[in-house]
């Protein structure tokens, strides 16, 4: 028997391989697994379900592995709502996909609506629905049930002196403003001048309205240090209710500021910021809780992300050093 084989012929293995191939089974990128929990694997189509339903559109490598890292905290909270038995009822599952039906049409979810399909909604998105309400109760009842703020917590979190228990310094100010350089530095030599060397009706501000009594400064409002260019900053926080500064050059033209209100900053009081320490301090407390809980459950379901597989480069949380 002859051992010629025609060019490009190939072996029966590896025909049958390429066709395996051609088919899914072995090189599809769809169905290969980017992602093992436990004994579970999951794939890239899953994963881009997950980003779908979220309405993400060109997202970048960063946003995808946030992304994924999301995917990953979803499993592990529902392998944990397996383990406590946790489950949704049939009528509190219609319940909130009937409230999600009356969104208005832009907070409604991205796709399939529960409303456009019959036999009470696309499965996929009562799956969805149901995965979020499981791990909600299972935040809700093992989690952080009893997550509470001590009082001690909060007057030490109070007493951290953190800048949004403070009030900041504030100036309230007004404006001229003017196109020309010339016709600013004129305008502040009037202000300047001392109020006896002038006529009562000149006694105000520059220009014809000051000779009609009236104040041509407008008002632009209150602002800290930080909301300032630095040489206006400098020149009103340093300056007295009623004074102006020199004439200031913006993108817009020219600019002289008078101060019309000062507020000093300082610590607010206990009572009038407690509500926002606690919920920090809950907060805080509660992402503690929620990164011992998830180590937990990686310890317990091994989490290995097959980098290779994916179709961007993960630089997420789990990304190996």
């Amino acid at each position: 028997m002859s051992r010629f084989r025609a060019p490009g012929a190939l072996l029966p293995g590896a025909a049958a391989g390429l066709l395996l191939f051609g088919c899914g089974v072995v090189g599809d990128p769809e169905n290969r697994p980017v992602l093992r929990i436990g004994e579970n694997d999951f794939t890239h189509a899953d994963f881009d379900d997950f980003v779908a339903a979220r309405a993400v559109v060109d997202a970048d490598a960063a946003l995808l592995s946030v992304l994924l890292d999301e995917f990953v905290r979803e499993r592990l909270f529902l392998i944990a709502a397996d383990e406590a038995g946790i489950e949704v009822s049939a009528m509190r599952l219609a319940a909130e996909m009937s409230a999600l039906e009356r969104l208005p049409e832009a907070a409604a979810p991205p796709e399939d609506s529960a409303a456009a399909v019959e036999d009470g909604g696309d499965a996929a998105f009562r799956t969805r629905v149901r995965n979020r309400l499981r791990i909600e109760t299972l935040l809700e009842t093992e989690l952080l049930a009893d997550l509470e703020p001590s009082d001690e917590a909060t007057r030490l979190e109070y007493e951290s002196g953190l800048p949004f228990y403070s009030r900041p310094e504030t100036v309230s100010l007004s404006e001229l403003a003017f196109d020309d350089r010339e016709e600013a530095e004129a305008a502040l030599a009037r202000l300047r001048e001392e109020p006896g060397d002038r006529g009562e009706a000149e006694a105000g501000e520059p220009g014809e309205a000051e000779s009609e009594g009236t104040d041509p400064f407008l008002a632009i409002g209150a602002f800290r240090r930080g909301d300032l260019p630095e040489a206006v900053a400098e020149a009103a926080f340093d300056l007295e209710p009623g004074g102006v500064t020199e004439v200031v050059e913006t993108a817009s033209g020219f600019r002289i500021y008078r101060v019309e209100e000062k507020h000093p900053g300082g610590p607010l009081e206990f009572d009038e910021v407690e509500e926002v320490v606690q919920l920090t301090v809950l907060r805080r407390d509660a992402d503690a809780r929620m990164a011992r809980y998830l180590a937990d459950l990686r310890a317990r379901h091994p989490v290995t992300i097959h980098a290779a597989h994916l179709r961007f480069p993960y630089v997420g949380l789990l990304a190996e050093p």
